[in-house]
């Protein structure tokens, strides 16, 4: 489930995420005016620049501008998105539900069409992506795969209709990925294995793709994350903020990347600057607890771990944490207090195994 949720985490976290060049400008997808997607560039920089107030006024805006469109309550998703993705809590579930309602009335309008565009469909199986994310994290596992089930087909139809619109392709790529990782995960001998295809997919969507071409590297990012390919992810990451200097998600991934490198003296400096700099941004407290564990510092470590704690997040992110604690403890010596720290993150979470399984070997 974890493995999939990061699927989902993908399920266009931006919306068209790179400007195009001059030649890709004729080229826009059927349905797609030119005017549209320069509104559509706008509001994607303002959520990328982390500018959410004015991105959030800038699609309620677009809104009353193009009325029938689904992509002003697309864009407010993506930004409600982020904004939960950012601290991975559920913060605006309510607001984002909202707009997918809309944005589910726009696109069924559209579908209704005689013949409906590319556009149509991208934006469909778009929208349906992120849906399937929120559904996930609130454990609808069924309502999520249902949702996941037809941005697949909705992305297939949009590729169907044009071959050359590449970036269909990241999508399908994300399901075939994710769902052969979900699938291995829970041991389901019907599926075929096909995240050599998933790869791919999203490759060629990276390299052709008119209007998914960053985002297409953050799925690669944590593709590449889950398959432990460390270098070729801190390339990706360090990629990125060369175009986008202040995004986040790829400053978090980059630090992760470098833990898993050895490089923990360079992950611990910047997680400790994401911090200072993103007070907002709870998570990064146990990153940089994180970061501090990886290079001995106990004390520190726990103290962030603490913190974060502090901000309640989510029942799952509390039982890492405390399972985090629960090992800083037994590096220590201090049982009782490790097994007082696994007891807590498996009442809060008992689907999460780990604390359980501490408390059994301690036990035994």
């Amino acid at each position: 489930k974890k493995a999939f949720r990061l699927f989902l985490y993908l399920n266009l976290f931006f919306l068209l995420t790179s400007p195009y060049s001059l030649q890709a400008k004729a080229q826009l997808p059927q349905g797609l005016e030119e005017n549209l997607y320069q509104q559509a560039l706008q509001g994607q920089k303002l959520i990328i620049n982390r500018d959410y107030t004015q991105a959030q006024k800038f699609f309620q805006n677009l809104q009353k501008d193009y009325p029938n469109s689904p992509l002003p309550s697309f864009g407010l998703m993506t930004l409600y998105n982020t904004l939960m993705m950012e601290n991975l809590d559920q913060a605006y579930l309510e607001a984002f539900f909202q707009e997918a309602r809309n944005h589910n009335y726009y696109v069924h309008e559209a579908l209704k069409k005689e013949k409906p565009s590319t556009w149509d469909y991208f934006l469909c199986g778009s929208g349906q992506g992120l849906q399937a994310l929120r559904l996930l994290e609130q454990e609808k596992t069924l309502e999520a795969l249902g949702s996941a089930q037809k941005a697949r087909s909705c992305f297939n139809q949009a590729l169907k209709q044009d071959p050359q619109f590449h970036d269909a392709k990241l999508g399908l790529g994300l399901y075939l990925y994710w769902r052969s990782v979900f699938t291995a995960h829970y041991h389901l001998p019907f599926f075929k294995d096909q995240r050599k295809e998933g790869l791919q997919l999203m490759e060629e969507a990276r390299l052709q793709g008119l209007l998914t071409q960053d985002l297409s590297s953050f799925a690669l990012l944590l593709a590449y994350f889950q398959e432990g390919k460390s270098k070729q992810g801190l390339a990706i990451c360090e990629a990125v903020l060369k175009n986008h200097p202040k995004n986040l998600l790829a400053k978090i991934y980059q630090g992760r990347f470098l833990l898993r490198l050895g490089k923990k003296t360079e992950a611990q400096k910047l997680y400790a600057q994401l911090t200072e700099q993103y007070p907002d941004t709870p998570l990064l407290e146990f990153f940089l607890g994180l970061s501090q564990g990886a290079m001995g510092k106990n004390q520190e470590a726990k103290k962030h771990f603490l913190n974060y704690l502090k901000s309640q997040p989510l029942p799952v992110r509390q039982a890492y944490t405390h399972y985090q604690l629960g090992i800083l403890y037994l590096r220590e010596k201090q049982r009782p207090k490790a097994k007082e720290h696994f007891k807590q993150g498996q009442i809060i979470y008992p689907k999460w195994k780990a604390n359980g399984t501490m408390l059994k070997r301690l036990s035994s």
